[in-house]
């Protein structure tokens, strides 16, 4: 793709409302072949600015970004490393035009093993505002990891139109065109969740323990359960 198409593209990508990140999207395939990191991090804004992150929208983004910056994904962790001031990364975190808080979000959705490894390095670094934002990125993961290991057998809703009565049912019997979609969304997002090195827990245990309890995002114990969850090879 040529500098001319990239800068196309990237206009697209800020202009368009979001009804057009849908499945099947022609915008988001072109993204997604781009090999560009200005497309990833234009894709970055838009996913950060859509309130509900759980929703298809949001997760054909995550699927473009993934399949134009590879799965070490490499964009990201520069956002994050361009950061000049980390002490202002706290006060950041809701803000929806923040893109190291997009990037860590979007590697603690689908970054997996790649992102657990290097987010364990991370954690060493002393700045309290690193701390913040990678202990952060590792909770996310390691939540993922944890739902990986566990899946629930999707469901559907509805009400009986004689008594009124919400019902729940099994996906794959109810809509199974619905089912099949959201099975490729699972094994799309949980890709990269595969198990890890057993090597790395000890350093990750450590790297934890040595955090503040006042940075963390969650009880210390929390942590290390998740930590002992983990798949591995």
């Amino acid at each position: 793709m040529t500098s001319i198409e990239v800068k196309r593209l990237i206009d697209e990508l800020d202009s368009v409302d979001f009804r057009e990140f849908w499945w099947g999207s022609p915008l988001l395939a072109r993204a997604a072949r781009a090999r560009s990191p200005e497309v990833v991090r234009a894709l970055l804004v838009r996913h950060h600015c859509l309130e509900n992150k759980r929703a298809d929208s949001c997760h054909v983004i995550r699927e473009a970004i993934k399949r134009n910056d590879g799965t070490e994904l490499p964009t990201l962790w520069e956002v994050i490393a361009a950061v000049s001031d980390p002490d202002s990364l706290p006060a950041e975190i809701d803000d929806h035009y923040s893109l190291p808080w997009s990037a860590a979000y979007v590697l603690g959705e689908i970054g997996g093993r790649p992102a657990l490894g290097k987010v364990t390095g991370k954690l060493e670094l002393p700045d309290p505002g690193w701390q913040y934002l990678f202990v952060r990125i590792a909770m996310h993961l390691l939540v993922r990891y944890a739902h990986v290991m566990n899946p629930e057998e999707p469901e559907v809703e509805g009400v009986d139109v004689h008594t009124g009565r919400a019902f729940r049912r099994l996906m794959r019997e109810a809509a199974p065109d619905l089912y099949e979609r959201t099975m490729l969304r699972r094994r799309q997002e949980n890709e990269l969740f595969v198990p890890v090195d057993p090597g790395l827990l000890p350093d990750l245990i450590r790297n934890i323990s040595a955090i503040d309890d006042s940075i963390l995002p969650c009880d210390r114990n929390q942590l290390s359960t998740l930590v002992r969850m983990l798949p591995r090879d």
